[in-house]
């Protein structure tokens, strides 16, 4: 809502408070203050104080006005603690998103016990692969290496400990440090 400006001191003040650059001279209207931060709050007190005084209003409504300034730098003050702290929640929360969707990201595509890639992340790989072969004339090969009774020997150890320690440390881990940057080892079987 629009404030009327009688004064040409009240004008003056209203318009270093405001956030309209400057008031047309003759102008009664200011289209929109608003106090940012404390410091501009009490200097627009003491601005608005010394046009009260220089319009000469009586006691009383000086009072009132003052009140009902402070009042408003309360609840101004209020709103932005409340503001802050509704960004820390929001910002808490998006980091936590983020980590459970990188989390679930490393679930979705790789092995629990060996920690390589899986079959839903191959068959997207693959895809993509072939794709950029056909599209885009770039280099793709596919090496499958098959274990030969693998199942007899998970089966007679645990297979949670077979995967770790026999697989995992006998044949990826050489396999992985043998390949290139762009290559990616999945376990499927």
């Amino acid at each position: 809502m629009p404030v009327i400006c009688r004064s040409l001191a009240l004008r003056r003040c209203l318009a270093s408070l405001c956030w309209v650059p400057s008031l047309p001279p003759g102008s009664t209207v200011v289209r929109r203050c608003f106090f940012p931060g404390f410091v501009e709050g009490a200097a627009g007190l003491c601005a608005i104080f010394v046009a009260i005084v220089i319009n000469r209003m009586e006691f009383p409504v000086v009072l009132l006005m003052l009140a009902l300034f402070a009042t408003g730098m309360l609840v101004i003050s209020q709103f932005a603690r409340m503001r802050n702290r509704l960004e820390e929640i929001v910002n808490e929360r998006t980091r936590l998103l983020r980590e459970q969707a990188t989390e679930l990201e490393q679930q979705a595509t790789h092995d629990q016990l060996t920690g390589l890639f899986n079959r839903r992340f191959a068959e997207r790989f693959l895809e993509e692969g072939i794709t950029d072969f056909i599209e885009q004339q770039r280099n793709f090969s596919i090496a499958l290496v098959d274990l030969d009774h693998f199942k007899l020997v998970n089966d007679t150890f645990n297979h949670e400990k077979c995967i770790r320690d026999t697989t995992a440390v006998g044949f990826y881990a050489p396999l992985t440090s043998a390949c290139t940057w762009a290559s990616v080892q999945d376990a499927i079987g």
